[in-house]
């Protein structure tokens, strides 16, 4: 402003052409740093299978491409109230999983009855708590947050068998796909993946899977996981010397 001599504030325009800026970079300077979600690459591929039209990898896929016909609550708090056994021991997998909306994250979880769920976390400033709150209804009688958020939808995204298989198979890939869009279909897509192999490694004909011997099906998988991380095994003492003397 100086050098120019202006008096007064001076247009986006002119900064521009004393700057050698272009107007849109100067809006973008004045609008301060870029949303996080929108800084890192968008998540483009999913486990989940689509139409061969579908796979351009370019489009961010939103969890209605994926998931139609999820199912959808109006607040976490509603969710639990359908099924009160939901707030018993649920587990948060990733607090910061976007849609295609980089304003809006979602708190990825695990619900007690084996359900994954998102729930939409929503932020609000001082101002706004203190407007709206004087809109909306009040809390439950004796409500308390082990009853769910009474703000922000809440969508289910599948069920895992067990809190140490999401643990294996979402924790650490979802922190990996977090603060990016499209992760939610992602998440998806993740949990019918590992619903698949595993109906795949159980099924009565090429799995390990035997109606006939039940026992013996599963000392198959355990064989076979065991050969896999040999650090870690799986088959029952009692039964690894008879597994010695069958190779």
């Amino acid at each position: 402003v100086e050098q120019s001599g202006w008096e007064g504030c001076p247009t986006v325009e002119e900064i521009a052409d004393a700057t050698g800026l272009s107007a849109g970079e100067l809006r973008e300077i004045a609008a301060g740093p870029p949303h996080p979600a929108v800084l890192r690459r968008a998540v483009s591929e999913v486990d989940e299978p689509l139409p061969w039209d579908d796979h351009r990898g370019d489009r961010v896929l939103a969890l209605a491409d994926v998931a139609p016909q999820a199912q959808w609550w109006e607040s976490e708090y509603a969710f639990f109230q359908d099924n009160p056994r939901r707030r018993h021991r649920f587990y948060s997998i990733q607090p910061d999983v976007y849609d295609v909306d980089p304003a809006q994250s979602w708190e990825v979880l695990y619900a007690g009855t084996g359900e994954v769920y998102a729930r939409e976390l929503i932020t609000r400033s001082l101002h706004e708590i203190q407007v709206q709150s004087r809109d909306e209804p009040p809390a439950p009688e004796g409500w308390t947050m082990r009853d769910g958020a009474l703000n922000g939808r809440c969508v289910l995204l599948g069920r895992l068998p067990s809190l140490e298989l999401v643990r294996d198979t979402l924790n650490d890939p979802a922190a990996v796909v977090a603060r990016r869009r499209g992760g939610l279909a992602w998440v998806y897509g993740r949990i019918n993946l590992t619903n698949r192999i595993l109906r795949a490694g159980f099924r009565l004909s090429g799995g390990f899977g035997d109606y006939g011997d039940p026992a013996g099906g599963f000392e198959r998988a355990w064989r076979y996981l065991d050969g896999i991380f040999p650090e870690s095994p799986l088959l029952p003492p009692s039964r690894r010397s008879v597994a010695s003397e069958d190779k």
